[in-house]
């Protein structure tokens, strides 16, 4: 940055040398630092087989989809009383390759011990931790449909800590009726529950023709983010995440992955 403030300007030759003596002291410095990340980085791998280092910046979509895989596994491993699980195990099970693994796990502030691996229950801990899955976070689904009515009884949300705390539709003869804990309301309440019981998801349930106008009513009652499961684009504002995901569109890929592996295997 002084380089580029210097630059264009009339100097002396003191002013000259000084900038020139500024620019080398800090890039000794920055070679220092550089110098001193890459052993300790070296070190650790050669140790640990993990680096140790937290990365601060946004995590690549590809690694945080991974990220997610390595806690389902973590969560399974746990219930089997497992303690360590090693680099290569991970990449056995989830069909990934070890340093693929070991890449996406340097974003995490947590490391192996040398001939163990990684502690099961520490790095569950350290995913959950990125992840932002530390606490409850609450939903409400917009569609009390067949869809909607199937999150609603799903009883796995909430041992995931993701606590489905309303359920809201526009048909009145569904008002008022009651879905395993929850009971049908109209979109009129939608605000005040979002406020109330501090809802961060929005899940739209809805046919496609209605989830413009239901995403942008939950945008409106405050919600940061929403899973939309309905067969249209949704654009949001850049303050709020969007999630698409598609049962059908999965299918269809499905099919499509078949049909070409059909016709490998008849060349």
């Amino acid at each position: 940055m002084m380089h580029g403030l210097l630059q264009g300007r009339s100097l002396s030759g003191n002013s000259r040398l000084r900038g020139h003596l500024g620019r080398k002291k800090a890039g000794c410095v920055h070679c220092r630092f550089r110098a001193k990340f890459r052993h300790e980085s070296e070190q650790s791998f050669k140790t640990t087989g993990v680096p140790t280092v937290s990365r601060p910046d946004r995590i690549p979509d590809p690694v945080v989809r991974r990220l997610t895989k390595y806690l389902a596994h973590l969560q399974q491993l746990q219930r089997g009383a497992e303690a360590w699980v090693l680099s290569q195990g991970l990449a056995q099970a989830l069909d990934l390759t070890d340093s693929t693994v070991r890449q996406d796990l340097s974003h995490l502030d947590f490391s192996g011990r040398a001939m163990h691996g990684y502690e099961v229950e520490g790095l569950q801990r350290a995913l959950i931790n990125v992840l932002g899955l530390d606490a409850t976070c609450n939903a409400v689904v917009a569609g009390a449909g067949n869809l909607g009515r199937a999150l609603a009884l799903h009883e796995g949300f909430r041992r995931q800590d993701f606590n489905i705390c309303g359920i809201f539709d526009i048909d009145p003869r569904l008002f008022g009726e009651k879905i395993g804990h929850l009971v049908v309301q109209k979109m009129d309440a939608l605000p005040g529950v979002v406020r109330d019981e501090r809802v961060d998801i929005g899940i739209v349930a809805v046919p496609a023709s209605a989830a413009r106008v239901v995403a942008f009513e939950l945008i409106s009652a405050g919600v940061r983010g929403l899973l939309n499961l309905a067969c249209a684009h949704v654009t949001v504002p850049k303050d709020v995440v969007i999630v698409d995901a598609r049962i059908v569109e999965g299918l269809q890929q499905l099919s499509y992955a078949i049909k070409m592996q059909a016709r490998a295997n008849e060349d």
